[in-house]
Parts: structure tokens; sequence; C-alpha cells
């Protein structure tokens, strides 16, 4: 399969290349850069095309990869689809409700796939676990930065962490609660969000960027087990509680690079595109509109 790039424009995305050119490997087939001069040492030092025209790069692959945040390339995107192109898409965290619906509503009429790239639920230690976790009614997520992050950081992490918890609860969002405090100014150094489904489950998000260590937890509660799973380390433990005893299992795995993993399963979904049931109103777009509210939620407690 083909797959082209768009987003990579200079030296400072090198390393985002080297983890897209890792994970497609020969299915990379070139770059399309309006910054030639900025792209050309990465295109030579590991030996892709560059296309001088995304109408180019469109007719010679059959999938586009959408680096960074789609915002400044909708409209390649779009046209991306008009030509028959798959996408796989980075960011969509700029973009309106209205141009995400409408970027799935033209794939519906053109036959084409999109993906947006949720890489939480590609990581080798949850592929391990999931088929184990049965009916969870509670999940903690906490994740700890060193630093500060974008608003844009939130939105992808908010995004995977929904992605995730609708898998299991198979249920819809009854309402949602947003806690912020802002130790730093103008930053939502420490935020908890709370997400109650209409079943009864209930999803805790906790988000700290004034941590002295990094670290990301997921914490999944259900009649007779729990699952702590640390995604930093590759690493879960599972609890059961049966007739009054108490088991622990211990899973590790080899931190591998997920994003391998998710476009292996892109490229098999667009070989198969005819047998997918492809929807203008697919089940990823209320989880997105629901991240976006989310995000307003938490940018009016900010700005208060």
């Amino acid at each position: 399969m083909k797959i082209g790039i768009i987003g990579i424009n200079s030296a400072k995305d090198n390393d985002r290349f080297v983890l897209i050119n890792e994970a497609l490997k020969k299915d990379l087939h070139g770059l399309f850069s309006p910054h030639l001069e900025e792209i050309m040492p990465i295109c030579r030092n590991y030996k892709k095309k560059h296309y001088s025209s995304t109408n180019e790069l469109f007719e010679k692959v059959d999938a586009v990869y959408f680096a960074g945040n789609l915002k400044s390339n909708f409209e390649f995107a779009l046209n991306a689809i008009k030509n028959s192109c798959n996408l796989f898409i980075e960011d969509i965290s700029e973009l309106t409700t209205d141009e995400i619906k409408y970027l799935f509503k033209v794939a519906l009429e053109a036959r084409t796939f999109v993906q947006l790239k949720m890489s939480k639920s590609f990581s080798s230690i949850f592929i391990h676990v999931k088929e184990l976790i049965v009916n969870p009614k509670l999940i903690e997520i906490s994740k700890c930065y060193k630093s500060l992050i974008r608003s844009s950081d939130y939105f992808v992490e908010i995004l995977n962490n929904l992605n995730i918890t609708n898998q299991y609860f198979k249920s819809g969002i009854k309402k949602t609660s947003v806690l912020s405090v802002p130790v730093e100014i103008n930053h939502y150094s420490l935020v908890q969000i709370r997400v109650d489904y209409d079943n009864g489950a209930v999803l805790n998000m906790k988000f700290n960027t004034i941590s002295t260590q990094e670290s990301n937890h997921t914490q999944i509660y259900e009649a007779e087990q729990t699952f702590n799973i640390d995604f930093t380390n590759n690493f879960a433990i599972r609890q059961q509680f049966i007739k009054g005893q108490i088991t622990r299992n211990e899973f590790s795995k080899k931190n591998e690079n997920p994003l391998k993993t998710e476009l292996t399963e892109f490229i098999n979904t667009c070989e198969n595109v005819d047998l997918q049931n492809i929807s203008e109103n697919p089940p990823i777009l209320k989880i997105i509109q629901k991240s976006q509210e989310i995000m307003d939620e938490l940018f009016k407690l900010n700005n208060q």
C-alpha cells in the first residue's frame, strides 16, 4: 500500500518523521510540503520522494498520513478524500464540530476511510489485557507531567480516554463535570474530569502538570476483579476476588511503538474498506464532540 505524508515541513519535524517512517517502512511512498528547501534534507536522508503538488501526491498514493494539527491542512484533507485517498489523522483539536462532521460526510460520499490517531488503545500492555476486562463500572485515569502541556494535548488525552472507556461502558454519556486548579496562572495545572454514563458507570480523569515525576496509570474496577495498568512502564496488575480468595497476576510487555500497530490496523482496514460499515455519523463523532465540550468547560473555568 502506498501512503503519503502531509504536515512534515522542516528539520524540527524530523523526530516525528522518524517514528512514522519506522512504523510504515516500505508503505511510506513520499511527502508533500510547500517548504521545499527545509524538507529536502529529510527526503534525501530517508530516500523519500518529494511531490511538488498535493494533486500529484494524491494520484500516486492510496492513503495520506496528516502529521500535526489538521487545521492548516483541512482543505488538503478534503481534496485527498475526493481523490479516493484514505486518511490517517494525528490531531483534530483545532477543527470545529462542523468541520469534523463535514470531513466524515465527504468520506462517506467517496467511500473512503478516516482514522484518527488513538495510540493509547494500541499500546502493547493494553492490547495484552483488554480481553480480560469484562464489565467495568468505574475507570480512573491519572496522568502526571513534569512540565506544562498545550490545550491540544489535553484534548488528545481526553479523546483517547473516552475512546477506551466507551469500548467497555457501551452507554451514552449522562453528564460531565470539570474541576480545574490553575496553580500556574493561565494554565490547567491540576484538572479533574468526571464523566457519568447512562448505565451508572463512571470515568474519572486526573491530570497534573506540576508533578516531579511523569506517570500514566489507569485503574479499572468491576465485580470480582480490578486492574491497574501502567502505560509508562507497560506493566499491569490484575487482582481477582473469588470466594474470599485474592489472586494477583502481573503482566509486562516490551515497550513497542504503538503507532506501528495502529497503522497496521489502518492499512488492513483500508484494504477491506468495502467491508466496513462506513457511516456519516460514526461512533467516534460522539466521542469527539464530548471531548470538545469538556475542553470548552475547561477553557471557561480557566478564564473566570
